[in-house]
């Protein structure tokens, strides 16, 4: 998928998601985040599990004993979700994951998404919690606030 076309499903998902927590609070009054996660790894993990066993039996069956190590490493930060950090803290390019052979380099969009589910309702809790009535435009400031700190800091820390 094309990086902007990515990005671009990641804020539609990040919308579903807020519309989620807002229509959950709007029923019942509140927010569970046990019942939110729980609901997430049912729907997520089962299909995780099943791709990771296949890796698996690739990397016993058929994968180059020089491939071994990255499938493990790729293998462990998958379960974790945080292939994305493990492909920064590699200095990893970008553009190099669109171009390796490891089954496992594209998970670093999975990692994102999850770790997204787990911080965007801690947040969004803490929202509830100061904006008891307006939440609708307290939602909207504390995602233009983030949003200009992210680009902020990836301006920041830029090297060419």
């Amino acid at each position: 998928m094309h990086p902007f076309r990515h990005a671009a499903s990641k804020a539609a998902l990040g919308s579903a998601l807020t519309a989620l927590l807002l229509t959950e609070r709007r029923t019942t009054g509140a927010v569970s985040l046990a019942h939110f996660w729980l609901r997430r790894a049912r729907r997520l993990l089962p299909a995780l599990g099943v791709f990771l066993l296949c890796v698996a039996l690739y990397a016993w069956l058929l994968a180059p004993a020089t491939e071994l190590d990255a499938i493990r490493r790729d293998g462990l930060a998958t379960i974790g979700y945080v292939a994305n950090w493990r492909a920064i803290l590699a200095h990893q390019d970008y553009w190099a994951i669109f171009r390796s052979a490891s089954p496992l380099e594209h998970t670093w969009s999975l990692s994102i998404e999850e770790q997204f589910y787990i911080l965007w309702p801690l947040v969004f809790v803490g929202i509830l919690a100061v904006a008891r009535r307006r939440i609708a435009p307290a939602v909207l400031v504390t995602c233009v606030v983030l949003a200009a700190g992210s680009a902020a800091l990836m301006v920041a820390l830029y090297e060419p």
